[in-house]
């Protein structure tokens, strides 16, 4: 009798599924910097949509051909699945790809990993630097992020220190490193506060939608940025697009489901005028009705009518 009702509930899954903000962010992150085209975000995007039992970020990395962590299950699990589904594992040793290839950070990953592989070299560190750089198991956006801050942070200090151990000069940063350093680091802490806000009891759906909308607008004027730079950063411009590419993808999905227009139109903050500001015109009217079904009221619709 059960399975009659359920039979019988007119229920379309696509229509009611909701994203989590933060998986989306760590996906587009993580093409940014790892990815190099958007046949291996396509690649990457099939295989966790259709994967349950493997780590979604790690199975990411290791479709845009990001090398095996070997002390890392979770990327062993990963990569076996990459090569069971007929993709190839890049050899740990070959580096990663992107703007994770760029010589900037990969001196600061290699720098970051001779002092976790020894303890004489990693005391000596703290008692001239300071810190601990830290370097995860992992490829998430927020280890870059937070091994780039504190880094950035110590400049000076790490200069002296690499001045003083000619055993560290392969580690060495030029002017043009440090600058892309910072650049990055300033590029990733947009996203670093943004999450914040979004997080804890207090969160909405309104609220992610809003940060979604300015994080998209955020990676279209850093482009266009980098495009008119003196410098002209197109490797940094492609880096974006990469990113750019999956943040559109999810976005286009938030017109099939009502459940984000209806967080729209019931936050006083927001209502009708900010979906006719700020969301694409072929969605405005799809959206609104749709949001009209599914939390109908006819007072409540009345309501968002008029407004």
């Amino acid at each position: 009798m059960v399975f009659t009702y359920i039979e019988q509930i007119d229920y379309d899954p696509t229509t009611h599924r909701i994203r989590c903000l933060d998986h989306i962010l760590n996906l587009a992150l993580q093409a940014f910097l790892l990815a190099t085209s958007k046949e291996a975000l396509k690649a990457a995007l099939a295989a966790i949509e259709e994967t349950e039992d493997t780590n979604p970020y790690e199975l990411f990395s290791a479709y845009l051909d990001v090398p095996v962590v070997e002390d890392n299950p979770a990327s062993i699990r990963a990569h076996k699945q990459v090569q069971r589904r007929g993709g190839k594992v890049k050899a740990k040793h070959k580096g990663f790809e992107g703007w994770g290839a760029t010589t900037a950070l990969q001196k600061l990953h290699n720098l970051a990993v001779w002092l976790r592989n020894s303890s004489i070299h990693h005391d000596r560190w703290i008692e001239a630097v300071g810190i601990t750089l830290g370097i995860g198991n992992d490829t998430r956006w927020s280890s870059w992020y937070h091994l780039i801050k504190r880094t950035t942070r110590k400049e000076g200090e790490i200069k002296d220190f690499i001045d003083k151990h000619p055993e560290c000069d392969n580690f060495r940063l030029n002017g043009v490193e440090w600058d892309t350093l910072k650049r990055t680091g300033r590029f990733l802490s947009a996203f670093a506060s943004g999450t914040l806000w979004v997080e804890g009891s207090e969160a909405s759906l309104s609220q992610s939608l809003t940060l979604m909308d300015a994080i998209i607008t955020f990676f279209e004027d850093e482009k266009v940025l980098y495009k008119s730079s003196p410098e002209k950063g197109l490797r940094m411009v492609h880096s974006i697009e990469m990113g750019w590419f999956i943040l559109d993808k999810y976005y286009a999905l938030v017109e099939s489901t009502p459940v984000y227009a209806a967080a729209m139109l019931l936050d006083l903050s927001k209502r009708k005028h900010y979906l006719l500001q700020n969301w694409p015109e072929e969605w405005h009217q799809k959206t609104i009705d749709a949001a009209n079904i599914d939390t109908s009221h006819p007072s409540s619709k009345k309501r968002v009518e008029n407004e």
